[in-house]
């Protein structure tokens, strides 16, 4: 396919180079929070990746780390050069706390690689059929140089692919595909406590951040990691860089025309991530411009109708093009997208119940100090629109599984909420907040020590049911569901001989007979694609007539399937040249 060290060796240097521009920008006289701006800078990179993916597939232009990594050497090459004519560069700080939140989060993410992918082996272990699409998206982009609809994901794992290609064969790119998921989970860590450094300014809020940002991650993140909803999570993180950005832009800690562009790059991330976070979203980020406007007397002037375009105008335009056109085609309507079910996880409020004396004392600091910023409009936008998808759920207009989507992006509002609660709270009131944490780490404690169930076996009178659970549904669904094992290795490995003996040799296609399920990763290891072949269909009419005409000389089939069940008959008919308990290549004969 062509990719060289050479190749990943430019894309490299081109990224460093546009980041190290950016992060030497200067941007205010006060210091900034460097661990912030470090993984902040590697999202908007991606933002910038996105546009840019954007224009070029209008025009016809590959995207590949190529023609990315010569607009990154381009534009880091200008901002390098303004910053050299300026003679002046930011100033960041990094405290203890910082190195030490980065080194906590390094080591949570060395342990859920070990545990729930095989460490280096970098196993497939999703709940959900969904990261097989996702992936197969992303090989796209690799093999055609185009994207589709909602492509932000798509950028990001397929340059990450294409740029670590040279380590691996074809049919183990998927390893990189869960390292990004990995990735993900930490940088939503990270923007968590990058919104609370920026409120937490004593050792009370640092701390506080610290443990707060953990506390987050396993709770929907790891959720999401789980599930490997990376679209997701990667929506939710992008508002949390957005809650950062409009603080900034609010209290001008940064060129306006700079921050501008950068909001405008993080409004078009949201749009082309998950668009059911978009409305809500925009309509946050433009009353906030709207309040500063008025406060300084301009509300009704050029300056607010020219800041609105450059927010809003190209976030829109290219929205409209790739998301609304690619999704609601070919009948395709809202009102028919958003009743399909799906598996995810469910809980309507328990997991919110303990927050929800914060979370009020938090929204109200925030009014009462008068401070405008995303989350305190975020906020009850968000819930009103929960309320209208829970109405439309309730009344079957509306599917749980887009309902409880909402949830993710809740849960990142709830716990900014809980902090600035924290960080606003007098010096008594810190005292009763420690304690409330403490309630909850032994709750946590009880949950995960298993105490309840060690009583019950001294005596099984103590305790009639466990309570602990209750408490921690969230963390008790995560936590049972993250041992549970992953892909089967045999079928992974049925798929490697595929690729390594047919594939690779000059075999253009070999399908499958099997679930559906099973042929989407088949699909997406063995870099292949054959669509709409109705495996589902129970005469199976529609599969042998597409088999039929692929011209295809063998064929994988997996002895676990209902279409092997159904035709056992022609199957062990076909001559096998490969053999193991989980399935068979076979000699195809015409049916």
């Amino acid at each position: 396919m062509g990719w060289n060290i050479g190749s990943t060796a430019f894309f490299v240097a081109a990224v460093i180079l546009v980041w190290s521009s950016i992060f030497g920008l200067y941007k205010s006289e006060e210091k900034q929070t460097g661990v912030t701006w470090i993984v902040m800078l590697l999202i908007l990179l991606n933002c910038y990746h996105t546009f840019w993916a954007a224009v070029l597939d209008l025009v016809h232009i590959p995207i590949n780390i190529i023609s990315i990594g010569i607009i990154d050497m381009i534009t880091g090459g200008i901002v390098w050069f303004f910053n050299w004519k300026k003679k002046k560069y930011q100033k960041y700080e990094f405290a203890v706390s910082d190195l030490m939140f980065v080194v906590t989060a390094v080591v949570v993410l060395i342990i859920f690689a070990k545990t729930r992918y095989g460490g280096t082996a970098l196993n497939l272990n999703f709940l959900t059929i969904d990261p097989a699409n996702h992936f197969r998206a992303a090989m796209d982009l690799v093999n055609d140089g185009t994207v589709t609809s909602m492509f932000y994901e798509t950028v990001w794992n397929g340059l990450f692919i294409e740029m670590l290609a040279p380590l691996a064969t074809v049919d183990y790119y998927y390893r990189f595909y869960v390292l990004s998921e990995l990735i993900q989970v930490c940088l939503s860590a990270f923007v968590f406590y990058g919104i609370a450094r920026k409120y937490g300014k004593d050792r009370f809020g640092r701390v506080a951040a610290y443990i707060l940002s953990f506390v987050y991650m396993i709770g929907y993140p790891m959720c999401s990691m789980i599930y490997g909803f990376t679209y997701l999570g990667m929506g939710v993180t992008v508002v949390g860089m957005l809650i950062i950005l409009t603080d900034m832009y609010l209290k001008e800690n940064m060129g306006k025309w700079m921050n501008i562009i950068f909001l405008m790059l993080g409004c078009l991330a949201i749009f082309e991530c998950y668009v059911m976070f978009m409305p809500v979203t925009f309509f946050a980020l433009i009353t906030c411009i709207f309040v500063k406007q008025w406060k300084m007397h301009k509300l009704v002037s050029q300056d607010t109708v020219v800041t609105c375009l450059a927010v809003f105008l190209i976030p829109c335009i290219l929205g409209f093009v790739y998301t609304y056109a690619g999704v609601f085609k070919d009948g395709v309507t809202v009102s028919s997208a958003i009743v399909n079910e799906g598996a995810c996880y469910r809980d309507l409020f328990s997991n919110f119940v303990i927050y929800i004396p914060l979370i009020l004392f938090g929204f109200y600091a925030m009014c009462k100090k008068g401070d405008n910023n995303l989350v305190l409009f975020l906020a009850p936008y968000t819930f009103v629109f929960t309320l209208l998808l829970l109405w439309k759920t309730v009344t079957g207009k509306a599917s749980t599984y887009y309902f409880y989507k909402i949830y993710f992006l809740l849960w990142l509002i709830a716990f900014v909420l809980v902090f600035y609660g924290v960080v606003y709270a007098q010096k008594q009131t810190r005292v009763l907040i420690t304690g409330y944490f403490i309630t909850w780490i032994f709750l946590v404690g009880m949950y995960l020590g298993k105490v309840e169930e060690r009583i019950q076996i001294h005596n099984s009178l103590m305790v009639s049911s466990y309570k602990a659970e209750a408490y921690n549904d969230l963390l008790h669904y995560n936590y049972i569901t993250f041992w549970m094992p992953g892909y089967s290795k045999e079928k992974e490995e049925l798929y490697h001989w595929v690729y390594n003996e047919l594939l690779e040799q000059g075999e253009e296609l070999v399908p499958m007979a099997g679930y559906w399920e099973d042929d989407l990763w088949y699909q997406a290891i063995t870099n292949q694609r054959y669509y709409g072949w109705g495996q589902s269909d129970p005469n199976h009419t529609d599969y042998f007539n597409h088999l039929n005409d692929s011209g295809a000389e063998y064929i994988l089939v997996l002895k676990d399937s209902q279409i092997y069940q159904d035709e056992q008959a022609y199957f062990d008919s076909l001559e096998r040249i490969y053999d193991t308990e989980i399935g068979f290549v076979g000699k195809l004969n015409e049916k």
